[in-house]
């Protein structure tokens, strides 16, 4: 129990610090070239045939490009369940864990405007499998709207976000 809970607190430290650190950003009011800078809420992750992608259902996201390279991808849970009496067991810590939020992901990134598509390093993430990993997307904005693509295991998916203003 008490493993659980230093857990559970480090991790809440790790998560604050990281929402500190990109949010502390020193902003100059100047214009950036960078298409992607700014904050993203996400409205749309689906495969080719427009089907949401499971692992988005029910959730609620937001990217946040840095001019200094770094991405943060945030998803979370609407429905985070309520509740009243504090779990006993590591099996009912781990049923509310896994199924009530999404993910919070750290990546450096770069972007390339003539092709156009962003690559990605995970820094950190959720799935420690995931972290020194390089992703490219094809990405497109069209005013206040960001697209982008990817293929896994022979599958295309497309997400599309909305800038917040």
């Amino acid at each position: 129990m008490k493993r659980l809970n230093l857990f559970a607190a480090l991790s809440l430290v790790i998560v604050l610090s990281l929402v500190i650190y990109t949010s502390c950003q020193s902003v100059d009011g100047s214009k950036t070239s960078n298409p992607l800078v700014g904050t993203w809420k996400v409205s749309k992750v689906a495969d080719s045939t427009g089907k949401t992608i499971e692992y988005f259902e029910g959730e609620e996201g937001y990217n946040i490009f840095l001019e200094n390279g770094t991405f943060l991808n945030v998803g979370f849970r609407k429905n985070f369940p309520r509740i009243s009496v504090a779990p006993s067991t590591i099996e009912e810590y781990k049923a509310i864990v896994e199924n009530s939020y999404g993910g919070i992901y750290t990546y450096t990134y770069t972007v390339d405007e003539k092709n156009p598509t962003f690559s990605f390093k995970c820094i950190f993430e959720v799935n420690p499998q995931n972290i020194g990993n390089d992703f490219t997307l094809n990405y497109k904005v069209e005013g206040d709207t960001l697209k982008w693509t990817w293929r896994n295991n022979e599958r295309t998916f497309f997400a599309k976000a909305v800038r917040v203003k």
